[in-house]
């Protein structure tokens, strides 16, 4: 899919740290890679850019914490989830 058509099923502004979640959602699903987000967002429509880039850098975080607490943690333990967000997104507990 290309820009614009991301564009148009994502018109909205990212300016809250809940629409730029969802639409970095959407586009990790769509094979956006994480450096490349910034680009893709911007393109779509109006983005606050301090924003993104706090909400990225603690995606990041969390993303690297979460790869950690899976790399040593026993296979049968069920990290628990306070978030509605899942997967690499979740924050880790």
């Amino acid at each position: 899919m290309d820009v614009k058509a991301r564009g148009n099923r994502l018109t909205q502004r990212f300016d809250s740290e809940e629409t730029i979640l969802d639409a970095v959602q959407a586009l990790h699903r769509d094979g956006v890679a994480l450096s490349e987000l910034e680009n893709y967002l911007v393109r779509i429509g109006p983005t606050d850019l301090d924003l993104l880039a706090d909400v990225l850098a603690r995606l990041r975080q969390t993303m690297a914490a979460n790869d950690q607490t899976a790399a040593t943690a026993p296979a049968e333990t069920v990290p628990k989830v306070s978030s509605s967000r899942s997967g690499r997104f979740a924050p880790s507990s």
